[in-house]
Order: structure tokens, then sequence, then C-alpha cells
């Protein structure tokens, strides 16, 4: 009573004939729209892995929404903070609204969607051969996510150190909200302790999940993670970050 607020609890779970309903109670008022449906979660899904297809940096992107629809964007060179040297830093996902490339941000993504695709394969009695002739369909796109964004954090990785940048951003004020008319400076941001504990932890995690695939490309990956791992070790900082990574790479070679 003290806060003012009208509760209920309305329970329909035993109702299972599929269609599109909404709920409507006095007080309330009327709920969004929701369907009840045998394949809903492949909608949700599918729509889920658009999204990450319609954050591409530097793809021709054609959608049937046009707002999606843009052409390659961000050609321009990345240069190091500060300094005159550049990197290519081409592909990726914009992580928000500036289309900047958070590395960080697109680690946690990766790794949630790593996950899933884990949960619903074993992959670790499956042979390149049983992969090509199994069902994956409905998990292909999945990957080709996460392998777009993989290129891009092998771009990231400084060769000398193993070490990781934080991402590629612009301090400038976004004035345009088409991204292949976007003409602003980007810069490579920092090296980062966190952006390379992240990216060793989701380049063993790909590896294992694609070496059925593609060995060399998996191999490739579990290098990087390892050199980036070797980084980490030479700071002497030990945290849930770097935790993350060494439990990935334990998981992925034993």
């Amino acid at each position: 009573e003290e806060s003012g607020l009208y509760f209920a609890k309305a329970e329909f779970s035993d109702f299972e004939k599929e269609g599109s309903y909404y709920l409507q109670a006095k007080y309330i008022g009327r709920s969004y729209s929701f369907d009840i449906a045998e394949d809903r979660l492949h909608t949700v899904y599918d729509n889920v892995v658009s999204s990450f297809y319609y954050h591409r940096c530097g793809l021709n992107l054609i959608g049937e929404i046009g707002v999606n629809n843009h052409r390659a964007c961000h050609k321009k060179e990345t240069y190091l903070k500060d300094t005159e040297i550049t990197l290519d830093t081409s592909g990726g996902w914009h992580t928000d609204n500036n289309f900047n490339k958070n590395v960080v941000e697109s680690t946690k993504i990766m790794s949630e969607l790593m996950l899933t695709y884990e949960f619903l394969h074993d992959i670790g009695n499956v042979t390149k051969q049983e992969v090509e002739k199994a069902d994956l369909d409905s998990m292909q796109s999945l990957l080709d996510e996460v392998y777009y964004e993989i290129q891009f954090l092998l771009k990231m990785q400084d060769q000398k150190t193993g070490a990781f940048y934080g991402g590629v951003q612009s301090d400038e004020e976004l004035a345009t909200v088409n991204p292949e008319d976007d003409i602003r400076k980007f810069y490579v941001a920092d090296i980062s302790t966190t952006a390379t504990a992240e990216c060793v932890a989701v380049l063993a995690q790909f590896s294992r999940i694609y070496e059925p695939i593609e060995p060399q490309i998996a191999l490739n990956c579990l290098n990087a993670a390892a050199k980036g791992y070797g980084y980490l070790e030479r700071q002497n900082q030990f945290n849930e970050e770097q935790y993350y990574a060494a439990c990935e790479l334990y998981k992925t070679t034993g």
C-alpha cells in the first residue's frame, strides 16, 4: 500500500494454441502483442544475428529495412593515437551509434554468441566431414558474424608485444547518420590489459569451435591468444579478466 501502485499476476502458461495475442486487464491496461508458436525462438534468433550483420563496418550492406542499407564505410587510414603511424583497422562491428569499434564490448558479445553455439553443438567428437554433412544452416550465420569480428580483432594485436589495442574511435562529434558519409578522423585506442585478456579468451574459444571446420584459421587464432597471454603474464597483474583468459586457453589446449 505504501507504494501507491497496483500489482497483479496473470497466469496463462497452459494456453498453447498458436497465434498472436495480447493480455488486457482492468487498471493495468493492454500488453504488447506476442506470439505463441513452436518456432518462435527461431525468429528471435534470426533477428539477433541479423542485427550484428547490419553493424558490420567496411562492407556494402543490403537489408530489407532502408536504414540498414549503406555502402562500405570508414575506409580511411586509422592512426595510432598521438602518432603519424597508421594501422589497418578495416572490418569489425560498430559497437555504438557513433560508429566506434570497442574491443571489450565486442568480445563480450562474441563470447555469448559462441556459448550459444557450444551449448547447441557437441563439437568435441565432430569431424570436418561430419560438420559439412550436418544440418548447421541455422547456426552458420552466427559463426559468420563471429568470424567477421575475429578478423578485426587479429588486426588489433600489436605483433611485437602480443598485446591488443582497445579499439577504434573518434573524439569528434558525429554530424551524419550515414556511415559511408562519416569523414571524421579515427584513431586506434591505447593498448589495454583488459582488451588483451578479453581477446585472448574469445580467440581461444573461437579456436576450439572452428578447429573442425578450418584447422589453419583455428591455429592462427590460438597462436594469437597464446602470444597475448604471454603479454599478460609479463604484466604480473592477476585479475578477473586474466583468469577468464586462462580458463578459455586451458579449455582449448588442455
